[in-house]
């Protein structure tokens, strides 16, 4: 089963959030933007997006507003925090508080491919559920998601420590899950 990866935007008009969209759109995944807090909670009311990119300041709230609503919205996400600079220390607020990363500009297709695979295995880590694995073509951009292939696991392979210490094993498209 093919499934692409939805992440919610939650930003003013910006030059920086229009490069950040146009990268997730090379690396095939699907967006939608939104510029208040209020909006949002009624988005995540009726939908469940993968990823939540957010600026640090949104018109009605902050990014600490926005992972307020993600984690009272009932389904796990993760939730990436834009910034327009590098800031030690809102980068030290973002990660104590809750939210899966911050990041800035220029958005690189494959530090952002990075972040968003890593954040989509989180969300579906905390959802209890099979994580969608990105396939990769060989120029490395996002192609399509398919589910069933990635296994939380401790067993040997090829694996890679993810962000609270668990191993992530990727199987190859001919490969039978232990």
């Amino acid at each position: 089963m093919n499934r692409s990866l939805f992440a919610l935007l939650i930003h003013d008009p910006s030059e920086h959030f229009e490069s950040l969209k146009t990268t997730l759109k090379q690396l095939s995944i699907h967006t939608y933007s939104l510029s208040t807090c209020r909006q949002a909670e009624k988005l995540l009311s009726q939908c469940k997006p993968d990823l939540i990119f957010t600026e640090s300041r949104v018109q009605d709230g902050s990014w600490l507003s926005i992972q307020n609503l993600a984690d009272a919205s009932g389904v796990p996400v993760s939730v990436v925090v834009v910034g327009s600079h590098p800031d030690t220390r809102l980068y030290m607020s973002v990660m104590e508080l809750g939210a899966f990363d911050f990041v800035v500009p220029p958005f690189e297709c494959e530090s952002l491919e990075f972040i968003v695979q890593s954040a989509a295995l989180n969300t579906y880590r905390l959802r209890g559920m099979v994580a969608p694995v990105a396939r990769l073509n060989p120029i490395g951009n996002l192609r399509e998601v398919r589910t069933s292939t990635t296994r939380l696991t401790g067993s040997a392979g090829s694996s890679s420590a993810g962000r609270d210490g668990l191993k992530v094993k990727q199987l190859g498209a001919g490969s039978v899950a232990p």
